[in-house]
């Protein structure tokens, strides 16, 4: 049990993911139920753990995955959570029974996925270069702005996409930000970072699986009058290169032979992660979705953001069509091999299981 000391918190910002067993305040009273969703509120203490004035642990108050919100405990000892950057709140009552444990939450959820807020002022566009806006976003992700660099990425950044920008400091790892819609294109059709945050409900194991590269930190981008204008998504950058990239130089130096060896791999990959996340579908799953270091021998899936959403083909059949695609810049003998070791390694992983 952690002890919540009524009223010591009011106001503190929530961050996302931890889990305990049980939830109390210092009061005869308890945290007993969540309006809503069974998983709305969770508690843990702070780490390291903040000290009151009497040398008391004072833990904090946090979200389920995907609700962020800013703890509110009056002097009754009623905790809450009110609505912050747009995004649902939740509810907790007090009462004689405390909080079940959640399974999965720890591991990543020291890092976990945060959901926060970054305020445009005055700025009609969202651009990380301007001044007011960089030390803002750094200060929120906890990078020196003295020896950050911020810079925009050229070509294509997809289709998508609003934006896209890295950011690098001495002795951190490098980081992708990614600008993209808030509004959904249509009512049954959640937005990227609508689904990023019910994939962390539903398979919070993902945020801890190295080979996807999922956000820690969402932030809703205010405009004026409080109107919410993008959505950022915060990642780790992955190392290697695009895969389309890689069989273009594979192909033109002649070792078709290591790229088809690869797309075995790679079939086995994919069924290793349908079989992780209960089937869910990556939804783009294409040589431009997938990057490999050639260093480490490691394979990498990005753009996760329409992982689960409902789409007419599956991820085979769509990386078997992109593949015939590219085979107009090489030759059709090239999808053809191509796709019999994809799918030779999908179907080798599936009969192990």
């Amino acid at each position: 049990a952690v002890q919540l000391p009524a009223g010591a918190l009011s106001g503190a910002p929530l961050p996302v993911g931890a889990s305990v067993i049980q939830v109390t305040v210092s009061s005869p009273k308890k945290v007993r139920s969540v309006e809503g969703s069974p998983m709305s509120v969770q508690g843990g203490a702070a780490t390291p753990p903040h000290r009151g004035p009497h040398g008391q642990q004072q833990p904090v108050l946090l979200a389920r995955p995907g609700v962020a919100g800013t703890q509110a405990l009056g002097a009754r000892g009623g905790a809450s959570l009110v609505q912050h950057g747009g995004y649902p709140a939740a509810v907790a009552k007090t009462g004689p029974v405390a909080a079940r444990p959640l399974a999965g939450a720890l591991g990543r959820a020291a890092q976990g996925l945060e959901v926060a807020e970054l305020h445009l002022g005055a700025e009609p566009i969202f651009d990380p270069l301007r001044p007011a806006l960089r030390a803002q976003l750094l200060e929120k992700l906890r990078i020196p702005a003295a020896t950050a660099r911020v810079a925009a990425m050229e070509g294509f950044r997809g289709g998508l996409n609003e934006g896209v920008w890295y950011v690098s400091s001495p002795g951190r790892d490098e980081l992708v930000l990614k600008l993209v819609r808030c509004k959904r294109l249509a009512a049954n059709i959640p937005t990227e970072a609508e689904n990023f945050m019910k994939l962390y409900r539903e398979h919070p194991t993902a945020y801890r699986d190295p080979t996807l590269a999922l956000p820690f930190k969402i932030f809703g981008c205010i405009g004026r009058g409080g109107m919410k204008m993008h959505d950022l998504i915060v990642m780790q950058r992955v190392r290697g290169e695009r895969l389309a990239e890689w069989m273009a130089k594979k192909w033109y130096k002649s070792q078709a032979e290591e790229m088809y060896q690869l797309f075995e791999r790679l079939g086995a990959s994919l069924a290793e992660y349908h079989a992780r996340y209960g089937g869910a579908q990556h939804g783009d799953f294409q040589p431009s979705n997938i990057f490999y270091d050639e260093t480490a021998d490691a394979l990498y899936f990005i753009d996760m953001g329409g992982m689960g959403v409902p789409t007419v083909e599956n991820d085979v059949e769509h990386f078997v069509k992109s593949l015939m695609l590219l085979s107009q810049s090489y030759n059709s003998s090239a999808a053809i091999e191509g796709e019999h070791y994809f799918k030779r390694g999908y179907e080798r992983a599936c009969g192990r299981r």
